[in-house]
């Protein structure tokens, strides 16, 4: 398929579902290695496989690339019907995973020391002002204890509430600014939460913000993009240049305040990149698309949230008692076949839940739909 124009899009981009299901992978592995081996420094050959907080700012862009698609195409929506699915959508089953997490934490907390990153989860009996804050997403507070993989979803549903302001500003600025903001919110963000440590939450949010907007100005130049006289080889060389930049990142996180931002801001661009290349090249899309990864994006987002549940869950109870090798294959097993049971009975149900606000009343308004793969 190739991107020819927004008002053509199909309703889902497959291999963006794919390409998230692929990030949320990485990120199961790599929150078992840093549980497993928090000593052991990653070599370049393993740390493609569990670049986690690369996986979540390729999410962002993601989330702003495929929320915009619907607006481009111009289908009418009130806020309140928007917000109604976009809060079914995300956070119906974050209720359900959190649920099982406090279930966890409640059940093994302080069962077993973990290591100095795992201290931070199932650490203290249940908290249940805390449970309050992670139900309401109020205040700056523990959003580890229960799920580590809690705080991105944080910032995912606040920017997701705000996006068609996010948008609108988008579209204002035009092709050079909108990105140059998007730059900018990331660097100055993460600066911000380097220097302000007792807001970091709020400083994530900016951040956050940069990447949305990234992926806003790549859904709004899709049709130009669509018309680049580019060959498979040189979106091939765009790929390889943006995993440098994606991967790259990470090296300044050791510097000062991550030198400033360059940490976020290369990762965010080589997400873009990436995301650029699975959408026009046609063999990285059709390995995309296969039958085994497009399983994995369908219950990507239940992957996403289970994953840490079953990790904390069964390294509270074997860490120890057998190899790493082999609780490493057990866990990723038992995690994928949570989400596929989580999907089908959490998930699923709130899609299909999800489309429902606003189909009686069908008046145009200036907001759009949701695709359900965001």
């Amino acid at each position: 398929m190739s991107v020819n124009d927004t008002q053509g899009l199909p309703r889902r981009f497959h291999e963006l579902d794919s390409l998230r299901g692929v990030a949320a992978l990485i990120v199961v592995f790599g929150h078992c290695y840093t549980l497993y081996l928090p000593d052991v420094p990653s070599t370049r050959l393993i740390f493609p496989l569990i670049a986690g907080t690369e996986s979540v700012s390729l999410f962002f862009v993601l989330s702003g690339l495929v929320l915009s698609l619907p607006f481009l195409k111009k289908k009418g929506q009130r806020y309140g019907v928007f917000a109604a699915r976009r809060v079914l959508r995300i956070y119906g089953p974050y209720l359900a995973a959190l649920a099982l997490a406090v279930g966890g934490a409640a059940l093994l907390h302080q069962h077993r020391y973990l290591g100095p990153w795992a201290m931070h989860t199932w650490s203290e009996p249940v908290d249940w002002h805390l449970v309050g804050q992670h139900i309401l997403f109020l205040g700056n507070y523990d959003n580890a204890q229960f799920n580590t993989a809690f705080w991105s979803l944080v910032q995912e549903m606040r920017l997701s509430l705000v996006f068609p302001l996010v948008f609108l500003l988008g579209q204002r600025l035009g092709t050079w600014k909108a990105p140059t903001l998007a730059c900018l919110l990331t660097v100055g963000g993460h600066v911000l939460e380097t220097r302000f440590p007792h807001l970091d939450q709020t400083m994530i949010t900016i951040w956050t913000a940069g990447l949305f907007l990234a992926g806003i100005t790549i859904a709004r130049e899709l049709g130009r993009m669509g018309r680049w006289q580019w060959t498979q080889g040189q979106w091939l060389l765009l790929g390889a240049a943006s995993l440098v930049a994606y991967w790259g990142g990470h090296v300044f996180k050791s510097m000062r305040h991550g030198l400033w931002g360059l940490e976020i801001l290369l990762t965010g661009v080589g997400a873009a990149g990436i995301i650029l290349v699975a959408m026009h090249q046609e063999r990285v899309r059709a390995l995309l698309v296969s039958v085994p990864l497009a399983w994995l994006g369908r219950v990507s987002y239940s992957l996403y949230l289970v994953h840490a549940t079953v990790l904390f869950t069964m390294a509270m109870l074997l860490k120890g008692t057998i190899p790493g090798g082999v609780f490493f294959v057990i866990y990723v097993a038992i995690a994928l076949l949570t989400a596929w049971v989580f999907y089908l009975l959490v998930e699923k149900p709130f899609i299909e839940l999800s489309h429902k606000p606003g189909r009686s009343k069908s008046k145009p308004g200036p907001l759009t739909t949701v695709p359900e793969n965001v």
